[in-house]
């Protein structure tokens, strides 16, 4: 009788990403706490000073969900605006994370299979792999998301973007992640994704995105030959309000990240500088504004060639 809700429990946890950045069973994110275990927590062992109502585990899950920060202190789990429905339906799940035996007639049958062979708990097409672990930060739509406080997650579905970004360079963001980020890379993580699960999320992405497709490349991956001492000084002034000084991210994501470097081609820098994106603060630079004027092609790739030496590059 139980099976039934435990696995529209378990749903609804998927459904809200929370494996993007919590580990469960072998499998998940490792910026906020293991889960596996989630159900023993002893309420003794929990701080109550914020937290109304009685003093159970029940309650403590539940005002967690709803104002993380205030909690624990120094969360870095922003909130998430849940319904009281979608706030049962986790801490159910949350309560139910116990090493406790049971005949397996009781339990969802992803669950028998993560507790008897350490399997995931969550199917594995494309859509289901998106939204237990990308649509955290990404968002449902993949339009990136926003929390008070917090630096902003990117859009990985924007025309521009998509349109820059190749199949390969999408399938190594996946894959490798990025190192000192949130981004972590899921397909090197003890029972992570494999190539075939990388490859149709990467469709997913696009699909997404409205189906935008790599507008392709006939130059090589490095091209640009460029005076890098103006472009620092360019970038000072035009691009680490956003990227932040060195290219460490800010507002706009970092630039100097290893992965990014090795992995985006001369084209896909400069295209970007150049066309901006739209809907977002990033705009192109070969045109002017109201604040600035327009930068030069030879501008453009002085930018491209400083931030190449970005990360020690």
């Amino acid at each position: 009788m139980g099976a039934p809700k435990l696995i529209e429990a378990r749903a609804q946890y998927n459904s809200v990403g929370c494996t993007g950045c919590h580990a469960l069973g072998g499998f998940g994110g490792e910026n906020g706490p293991e889960l596996s275990r989630m159900g023993e927590r002893d309420p003794n062992q929990l701080n109550f000073r914020n937290v109304p109502g009685d003093r159970t585990l029940t309650n403590w899950i539940v005002q967690h969900f709803r104002s993380p920060a205030s909690t624990v202190a120094g969360s870095l789990m922003p909130a998430q605006n849940l319904n009281d429905e979608q706030l049962d339906l986790l801490t159910m799940y949350m309560l139910s994370l116990r090493r406790r035996s049971l005949p397996d007639v009781f339990l969802p049958k992803d669950r028998v299979t993560a507790m008897r062979f350490g399997g995931r708990e969550f199917a594995t097409d494309s859509a289901t792999l998106y939204s237990t672990v990308c649509s955290s930060c990404h968002g449902n739509n993949g339009q990136g998301t926003r929390f008070p406080g917090y630096p902003p997650n990117p859009s990985i579905t924007n025309p521009d973007f998509l349109a820059l970004a190749s199949d390969d360079f999408l399938f190594a963001a996946i894959k490798r992640g990025r190192p000192g980020r949130p981004m972590l890379p899921w397909g090197e993580r003890q029972n992570g994704f494999n190539d075939a699960e990388i490859t149709t999320l990467v469709a997913y992405i696009r699909s997404l995105g409205g189906g935008v497709q790599f507008a392709g490349d006939t130059m090589p991956a490095r091209w640009v030959n460029a005076d890098a001492a103006l472009g620092e000084r360019l970038f000072t002034s035009n691009c680490a309000g956003c990227h932040g000084a060195k290219g460490i991210g800010g507002e706009g994501p970092a630039l100097g990240n290893k992965v990014f470097l090795e992995t985006a081609t001369d084209t896909y820098l400069v295209e970007t500088i150049s066309r901006g994106r739209r809907g977002t603060i990033m705009q192109g630079f070969a045109t002017s504004s109201v604040v600035r004027p327009a930068l030069t092609r030879a501008e453009i790739e002085a930018i491209a060639a400083y931030i190449r030496t970005l990360g020690g590059n």
